[in-house]
C-alpha cells in the first residue's frame, strides 16, 4: 500500500505549478481521487505513485511512502 506525505506532496504539486484537477487529468485518474491521495485519505498503487512523482518531478520517496499489511 501507498501513501503520500500530505505536506510534502502539496509542496511538489504547488512548485510544479499544477492545480489538482491538471495533475489528475495528466495522471489519468479523477481530481477527487488526486484529491484523496494528496490528504492522505486514500492509498494508490506504486504505479500510480510512480507516474505523479514523474510528472511533480521529484523522487518517489519524497513525497510517498510504502506501508506494509499486517494479515492476521
Amino acid at each position: 500500500m501507498v501513501r503520500s506525505i500530505p505536506s510534502e506532496f502539496k509542496i511538489a504539486r504547488i512548485r510544479a505549478g499544477l492545480y489538482q484537477k491538471d495533475l489528475a487529468q495528466k495522471v489519468g485518474i479523477t481530481s477527487n481521487t488526486i484529491s484523496q491521495i494528496e490528504n492522505g485519505t486514500k492509498s494508490t498503487t506504486g504505479v500510480t505513485a510512480k507516474k505523479i512523482c514523474s510528472i511533480l518531478g521529484v523522487p518517489f520517496d519524497e513525497i510517498f511512502k510504502i506501508e506494509q499489511r499486517l494479515n492476521a
